[in-house]
């Protein structure tokens, strides 16, 4: 088994502070990076299909800040797993298990994060930027809440999990 000698440990990169574990990645990393990217590509193949003129062009334009704050919120969480990945880089049956459900989530909260935000920015446009996703109630505001919360919590427990 190696030994971390302080000459070892030494020769290590440091950022802010962290040793960083070093350059080559692990397996789970590289299918997690992987899973992050098609979470990123199922935003985008959402969308209704390629414009075939210059007014459908323009519609689907107006989708893009509902994707980039989509975009934004996934590669937030994608950014803190790196710096846990870069950090500790630990492969151990539970940091896996941790990981793969976070995967998981993350695939299935596209969908909910997708509608949300096309809600919000439909709504807070007064209709500008569309939505097809039709709200007819408060429950139903209520329960796309609950739903995008419950993604968020355990996307957030996910990666406290992973510090524990």
């Amino acid at each position: 088994m190696f030994e971390w000698t302080e000459e070892a440990l030494s020769k290590l990169n440091v950022r802010k502070g962290f040793r960083l574990r070093g350059e080559s990645m692990t397996r789970i990393e590289v299918f997690s990076d992987a899973a992050f990217a098609f979470a990123v590509t199922m935003l985008v193949i959402s969308l209704s299909g390629i414009p075939g003129n210059y007014e459908e062009l323009v519609e689907a334009l107006k989708g893009v800040p509902a994707f980039a704050a989509s975009f934004t919120q996934i590669m937030i969480f994608w950014a803190a797993h790196r710096s846990w990945s870069r950090r500790l880089g630990m492969d151990d049956p539970i940091s896996t298990l941790i990981t793969l459900g976070l995967i998981f989530v993350i695939l299935v909260y596209v969908y909910p994060l997708r509608l949300m935000m096309t809600s919000f920015f439909s709504y807070i446009s007064g209709g500008y930027f569309p939505s097809s996703f039709v709200v007819t109630s408060a429950s139903e505001i209520a329960g796309l809440m609950i739903i995008y919360g419950l993604g968020v919590f355990l996307v957030a427990g996910s990666q406290w999990a992973l510090y524990q």
